[in-house]
């Protein structure tokens, strides 16, 4: 059975170049006469020497380093954690939240390639389907209908593997051979300084990474298309576009209710997807699960605002908040994620496209005073919050010959 219809009319035959044992040429139907020989597979490539194993508990920074002598042309990049719970039974937070950050760096010159917080590594697991993004929960440590910790304990004296998938935009369709290239790639995981467990349902556990490993799809070409492939490397520049975030965080900002408060948004000098507005208690952590406690501003409102205190993003009239987020946001996500969790999203474009490096539709951001205008509800609770504002913006990454460089879009 056919599950997808061909667009091309099956009378519109190109011939192969090819002859039938009866002299006449050979002719195919054209939407199958492209074939393509590289194979593709499934790589485990095992961290060696073993990171710390303490790392989740002390904080020690985790490297791991995609080999240019190893790996091929990649379409996928999934890290691997095999976790031993000691002691105590254990729950742990979702893996995004394992980590403050992730950087991605060029080892042979340092060159920062992106950094992706956990508040964004969440989030972009919401670009794949609901059906793949329900499948992940399990794996992630999440739960599939709410997004916030599963509760699931790992019990005591037990070993699992937890996985965390890297973003798409840097890896997708970059046709990056790694066998070509004069640098690995180093990924630097900054684990979160309040651990891994939701420590109040975790009492006495201890963690201990055994194992670090990176999952790769990759695509392991004939020696036809790999010449083929490497003659159109030295011809050619291939360019990719991708998402990188910059954040700025307001730590002990008091904010009560039906309060309109301005941030500065001069920090930012790029081309902008999206900004990411969330708000938590100061003083969040892992430990009581407040890390995922993100604020609603349910009948509030949020615009962006130029120099001069015109709205932007609203054209004269802010934006009411729950709209923004259950409505705009959501009908641009193939999942749930954005009604169920309380993380506001100003768009400027196809939020999935931009998830995937296709540009279509950036605000400019130069530097200059603009600022983001939010307007707390009825029902807020006075007190004193962490207010993180992220850009997701546009960076190109190019490979000349041997070399890697990245620029800013």
């Amino acid at each position: 059975m056919s599950l997808v219809t061909p667009t091309i009319s099956k009378k519109n035959l190109i011939t192969t170049g090819q002859r039938h044992r009866s002299g006449k040429p050979v002719a195919i139907k054209a939407h199958q006469a492209a074939r393509h020989h590289h194979m593709h597979r499934v790589v485990t490539d095992v961290a060696r020497p073993t990171p710390n194993a303490n790392s989740f508990n002390n904080g020690a920074q985790i490297k791991y380093f995609l080999e240019k002598d190893t790996l091929r042309t990649m379409t996928s990049v999934v890290l691997r954690f095999q976790i031993r719970m000691d002691d105590f039974d254990g729950t742990v937070v979702p893996t995004p939240y394992w980590f403050d950050r992730i950087e991605i760096h060029i080892r042979r010159n340092g060159e920062e390639v992106a950094r992706y917080y956990n508040d964004i590594l969440m989030m972009m697991l919401t670009s794949v389907s609901q059906e793949q993004s329900d499948n992940w929960a399990q794996l992630c440590g999440y739960d599939a209908d709410t997004y916030l910790t599963s509760g699931v304990a790992q019990v005591a004296g037990s070993t699992k593997y937890y996985y965390l998938p890297m973003p798409a935009a840097v890896f997708e369709d970059m046709n990056l051979d790694f066998s070509t290239i004069d640098s690995d790639l180093e990924i630097r995981l900054h684990p979160n300084d309040s651990g891994i467990l939701h420590s109040l349902v975790s009492v006495g556990a201890n963690p201990q990474l055994v194992e670090l490993a990176g999952v790769f799809t990759e695509e392991k070409p004939d020696s036809v298309s790999d010449n083929a492939h490497r003659m159109f490397l030295n011809k050619h520049v291939p360019v990719h576009h991708y998402l990188d975030s910059q954040l700025y965080t307001i730590i002990g900002q008091t904010m009560n209710p039906n309060n309109n408060y301005e941030f500065d948004l001069d920090q930012f000098d790029h081309h902008s997807a999206c900004l990411v507005l969330a708000i938590r208690p100061t003083g969040y952590s892992n430990n009581d699960n407040t890390s995922q406690a993100f604020q609603s501003l349910g009948d509030g409102t949020i615009d962006m605002l130029g120099v001069s205190g015109e709205s932007l993003y609203g054209a004269g009239r802010p934006i009411q908040a729950e709209y923004l987020k259950d409505i705009v946001v959501s009908s641009q996500s193939n999942t749930t994620y954005f009604s169920k969790v309380n993380k506001y999203v100003l768009s400027f474009g196809d939020l999935q496209m931009a998830f995937h490096g296709q540009i279509n539709g950036v605000n400019k951001f130069d530097g200059s005073k603009g600022r983001l205008s939010v307007t707390t509800p009825s029902t807020w609770v006075g007190g004193s919050y962490e207010v993180s504002i992220y850009s997701l913006y546009f960076r190109t990454i190019s490979q000349n010959g041997s070399d890697l460089s990245v620029k800013d879009l």
